[in-house]
């Protein structure tokens, strides 16, 4: 994991109408993940969980600052609704994402780049954004998707992946 996928999930983590839409286990308060959904299986469970991870760029970097430009992916996986013997009762998989969708959108997707005294984001725990510790940021565009794919072995389960441009400040 990277401090920035970490400092993406504990800023999603922190909303408790996305929280709604996710699953919660004994082990994990929320489905939210930072590359890896450690003992969690979405497929049977009519829930849906968040997996947050960088991979490369979508900008080559500044000749004139140490800004950098990771691209990062956001994963939601969502189980349809069943009825009680495991069949699909209602294809609603997309549905779900899109909601989650709007949500993640709503802290990532960072269209009005005006901030108080012109100050960057700060992503990560509600410690760290009141500290000023956590991961700079001084904006995050949404470049791809949901781009859906079936998951496989399970009826009716999608994950919808999307892709976000980050300026960092390193």
């Amino acid at each position: 994991m990277t401090q920035l996928s970490l400092g993406i999930r504990n800023l999603l983590s922190q909303d408790t109408a996305l929280r709604s839409l996710l699953g919660r286990s004994v082990s994990w308060d929320t489905w939210i993940f930072s590359d890896d959904p450690v003992g969690v299986k979405v497929e049977g469970t009519q829930k849906c969980l968040i997996v947050v991870t960088e991979n490369g760029t979508w900008s080559p970097p500044n000749s004139y600052n140490t800004q950098r430009f990771p691209r990062v992916f956001v994963d939601i996986w969502a189980d349809p609704t069943r009825n009680s013997n495991g069949s699909v009762k209602i294809s609603d998989a997309k549905d779900k994402i899109e909601v989650i969708v709007k949500r993640v959108n709503s802290h990532l997707h960072t269209v009005d780049q005006a901030r108080p005294n012109g100050m960057p984001l700060i992503w990560g725990t509600a410690e760290q954004i009141a500290d000023k510790t956590g991961v700079v940021v001084n904006g995050s565009q949404q470049l791809d998707g949901p781009d859906y794919s079936p998951i496989r072995d399970s009826a009716g389960s999608f994950m919808g992946r999307l892709t976000y441009g980050v300026n960092a400040i390193s």
